[in-house]
């Protein structure tokens, strides 16, 4: 029969020789997000409605998220070019895309392509 201060002993040991494993594993795996700064592309020209509002929003955003916030303007094809570019860019979350919603729903039903899933 097992003695319960072994036991207890054994069970002590087990637990502290693993935390320290579980905390050099673990820290790399809660890497703080975001590590870079992030790149918002607005897929219309400066100076219009979007351009200001992406401006403002990364003005708050930025400081919520403690990384700059990169306004990548990609004017062309009503908005199709930088939607476009967002779509293809590495899915990694450090590419957003600042658009609205009505012109992707309406181009594919005027144009019928689907390049990407709205």
């Amino acid at each position: 029969m097992v003695n319960v201060s072994t036991f207890l002993r054994a069970i002590r040991t087990a637990i502290t020789g693993s935390v320290p494993v579980m905390l050099l594993v673990g820290g790399s795996a809660l890497a703080q997000f975001p590590e870079r700064p992030i790149t918002l592309i607005t897929p219309y020209a400066a100076g219009g409605s979007h351009d200001l509002n992406a401006r403002v929003f990364t003005t708050y955003i930025q400081r919520y998220l403690g990384q700059p916030v990169v306004i990548k303007l990609v004017p062309g094809q009503a908005g199709q070019k930088g939607t476009l570019e967002a779509v293809q860019s590495e899915p990694d979350g450090y590419t957003l895309i600042f658009t609205d919603n009505y012109r992707d729903q309406l181009y594919q039903h005027t144009f019928g392509t689907r390049h990407y899933d709205t």
